[in-house]
């Protein structure tokens, strides 16, 4: 067992003299190392990959819930000046800021204005939650319920907010554990 304490303290050793040896190189290389990983951060948000990797197990993260309240809050806005079904659809989804929604906005609205179809028989129509598909034809005689929408729409600001929170929270003890690592 004292082998490896051995081995991990050689390491530590030989890290801090690389610090020291080489301080502009490391640094130089942290900075880089930084700012290509912020990059990679955006890309991934902006291009909604855990969405389409992971399709809808991953539906409830943080920014996925935030941008699901944006577009139900614009569709609902939208609606209520009396913009058709697939034009508030397509611009909602343009508005939201989120590439997986976004593409699932435009295909929806397609299908709207192609087909006289209920908008639950469209194949996009699975990728959001259900209680907005609904929303989008329970009102009278098949129309959208704008107050459903706008419930729906302040109940995914809710959830994101509290999901901000408490990643958040999270947050400061994961740096405490990570700083009693290092």
């Amino acid at each position: 067992s004292v082998a490896p304490l051995r081995m991990m303290v050689l390491r530590l050793i030989e890290i801090s003299t690389q610090f020291t040896d080489h301080l502009f190189k490391t640094l130089v290389a942290l900075i880089v190392a930084g700012i290509l990983i912020a990059i990679a951060a955006q890309m991934w948000i902006k291009f909604g990959l855990t969405n389409q990797i992971f399709g809808r197990m991953s539906a409830g993260s943080a920014s996925n819930v935030s941008a699901m309240a944006s577009l139900v809050g614009q569709l609902s806005d939208l609606l209520s000046i009396g913009i058709s079904l697939p034009d508030a659809i397509w611009l909602a989804g343009e508005g939201c800021n989120h590439r997986f929604y976004q593409r699932a906005a435009e295909e929806l609205a397609r299908f709207a204005y192609d087909s006289g179809q209920p908008l639950n028989r469209c194949p996009a129509a699975d990728r959001f939650p259900g209680n907005v598909i609904h929303a989008l034809s329970a009102g009278p005689d098949g129309t959208p319920h704008l107050e459903l929408l706008r419930e729906l729409s302040a109940m995914y600001s809710d959830h994101s907010t509290q999901r901000t929170s408490w990643i958040s929270g999270a947050a400061a003890q994961l740096a405490i554990v990570l700083v009693g690592l290092c």
